[in-house]
């Protein structure tokens, strides 16, 4: 995923977000979902649905995305996407576009359950 931020010269930049991927050959398919799961993580409202042989797990708030093999490696996954995306927002609030300092300030607002989850 790309972020839009400005630079210093007021020029937009593009940063990259890495969706971390969990495909450990061990894990197997979690039973299946019927339609989709909702859900909150770090208190951000999400659906879980299964695509195939993998399950997503997917926000609307801020559009990040988790992929595994089970229900749980995909909620890992996205867990670690949120975490990540926060640094990086948070290392760059100098230079965030509009929307990207929205989901910043949404963030701000979930942190205190970051540490919560395992």
């Amino acid at each position: 995923m790309s972020c839009s931020m400005v630079n210093e010269d007021g020029k937009a930049e593009e940063a990259s977000v890495k969706v971390m991927r969990s495909d450990d050959p061990d894990l197997t398919a979690s039973a299946s979902l019927a339609t989709s799961d909702s859900r909150e993580i770090f208190g951000i409202p999400v659906t879980v649905e299964r695509d195939g042989d993998q399950f997503l797990v997917t926000d609307y708030e801020i559009n990040m995305y988790g992929v595994g093999n089970t229900v749980e490696g995909a909620v890992e996954d996205y867990k670690s996407v949120v975490l990540e995306y926060f640094e990086i927002l948070e290392g760059r609030t100098d230079r965030l576009s509009e929307h990207l300092v929205r989901h910043l300030r949404y963030l701000r607002t979930k942190a205190q359950h970051f540490g919560q989850e395992q």
